[in-house]
């Protein structure tokens, strides 16, 4: 076939590579949160969990993308979705940590996930109280992070639907 278009091993070749990466997906060495994960990811993580708790924005703006805005939707608490540079979400979660006080904050290690290399995607539970009602929600947020030089930050966030 040498450099000749051929339509046919076209598509097995599209076929083989979606198979590839759906097996890598699901792949639990590749996938699962487990000790061979990157040390730098369960530490943005924890850095994550520990921001939400003590109700720190200037700490999560520090979890978010330097070089690019992140898309953001967190139902009934943003204006829809979004997106912001990290000096924006810190005004925006200043405003959120105000009115929101968080009970609890964590990332299932099932639900932390490596798909390809230099990005990942995690679901956190997030348990939070109104301020002047105490009504309380628990809310999935997915977060998307990607490698930027040695460290992983956030490049989207949203409300789990």
């Amino acid at each position: 076939m040498g450099g000749v278009y051929h339509p046919m091993a076209m598509r097995a070749r599209g076929r083989a590579h979606l198979v590839a990466v759906a097996w890598l997906a699901a792949s639990p060495a590749l996938s699962a949160w487990s000790d061979a994960t990157d040390e730098s990811l369960r530490s943005r993580l924890r850095r994550v969990e520990a921001a939400f708790r003590q109700g720190d924005a200037v700490a999560v703006r520090g979890c978010f993308s330097e070089r690019a805005k992140v898309r953001v939707e967190l139902l009934a608490l943003t204006e829809g979705q979004g997106l912001y540079s990290a000096g924006q979400l810190q005004v925006i979660f200043t405003r959120i940590f105000e009115q929101r006080r968080t009970r609890s904050m964590s990332f299932p290690r099932a639900d932390v996930r490596i798909p390809a290399a230099g990005t990942a995607f995690a679901r956190a539970i997030w348990v939070h109280a109104g301020t002047r009602d105490g009504d309380e929600r628990t809310d999935a947020l997915m977060l998307t992070l990607h490698v930027e030089g040695a460290d992983w930050r956030i490049i989207e966030m949203r409300s789990a639907r």
